[in-house]
């Protein structure tokens, strides 16, 4: 499973639509488990600092990474603690 969600956030990496990028974050996170969320999480910030320039398209990026980032780690963790 970890090399399932890692192999799905990498295809996001490639994403140049904001809809597709949006529909492979959300099945990405569909299967963090808590086994895989710190490596989840680490790849998402590596996304995140990709997108430091100004550019419009990059802010939206950043804002559904950083959305990402915060759901998978408030649900998630809650779910298996």
């Amino acid at each position: 499973m970890v090399d399932m969600v890692m192999d799905v956030l990498r295809a996001f990496s490639k994403a140049r639509n904001y809809v597709v990028g949006r529909k492979i974050i959300d099945v990405a996170l569909e299967l963090v488990t808590p086994e895989n969320i710190h490596e989840v999480v680490v790849m998402l910030e590596k996304e995140v600092v990709k997108t430091k320039t100004g550019e419009h398209l990059k802010k939206k990026y950043r804002k559904m990474l950083v959305e990402a980032i915060h759901s998978v780690t408030q649900t998630k963790s809650l779910h298996f603690v």
